[in-house]
């Protein structure tokens, strides 16, 4: 699916850091101390956290895709709905009672 060519960067503090530093964000302390000195360039970027990918997400839409054109015609939206819908539907029923009660 990815089709752009990646750039290698520094690798992200926060997968390194422990809990103190991660409660308290004392690992963006060295950006803070480099963005106070000089103005930050493109290169100042860390790579992207895993769990925050979203290529695993784009190659599970990329196969559902292609299971819907086999259909025959691919709707964006039964594609949509067949990925997120019923997490949606389900939090938005949770949300209502929620409110329902809360009232």
């Amino acid at each position: 699916m990815d089709h752009c060519e990646k750039k290698n960067r520094k690798r992200n503090p926060r997968e390194t850091a422990n809990i103190f530093s991660i409660l308290t964000f004392a690992y963006t302390g060295g950006l803070f101390k480099k963005a106070n000195k000089k103005e930050l360039e493109e290169e100042d970027l860390y790579e992207v956290l895993k769990c925050c990918s979203s290529q695993r997400c784009g190659d599970k839409m990329e196969k559902q895709w292609m299971l819907e054109c086999k259909k025959g015609t691919p709707s964006i939206i039964r594609l949509i709905w067949s990925l997120i819908g019923y997490r949606y539907l389900f939090l938005g029923v949770i949300n209502l009672t929620w409110t329902i009660v809360n009232r």
